[in-house]
């Protein structure tokens, strides 16, 4: 992997529940690591749902192996202003990096 495609810095969080002092339960985000990454725009689509217009991207990451950071689906990656939803994750070699598909909603 080389170091000169990985020309971003994004930010892999996960989803956790926090109890206030009352006992009620929300769920936030914790961030896991900050990283550099490669990103590849794969596709985008418009469409309307409930008569509102809403474009959807999808974007490959590309990052290197983090201790402690096994990316999963059920995290978010957020890169720059924009937040994306890891769809899938898909080891490169053994402990050498991965690939994040990741969907995000622009509006």
């Amino acid at each position: 992997m080389q170091a000169g495609r990985l020309d971003r810095r994004v930010t892999l969080q996960r989803p956790v529940q926090q109890q206030d002092a009352s006992g009620t339960t929300t769920d936030t985000w914790s961030t896991v690591a900050t990283v550099a990454a490669a990103r590849r725009d794969l596709r985008g689509r418009e469409f309307v749902a409930a008569l509102a217009q809403h474009v959807e991207v999808e974007t490959l990451y590309t990052i290197r192996h983090t201790a402690g950071a096994v990316p999963t689906q059920l995290w978010r990656l957020i890169d720059g202003k924009r937040v994306y939803d890891i769809q899938s994750v898909a080891e490169i070699g053994r402990r050498r990096g991965y690939e994040l598909r990741c969907t995000a909603n622009v509006r």
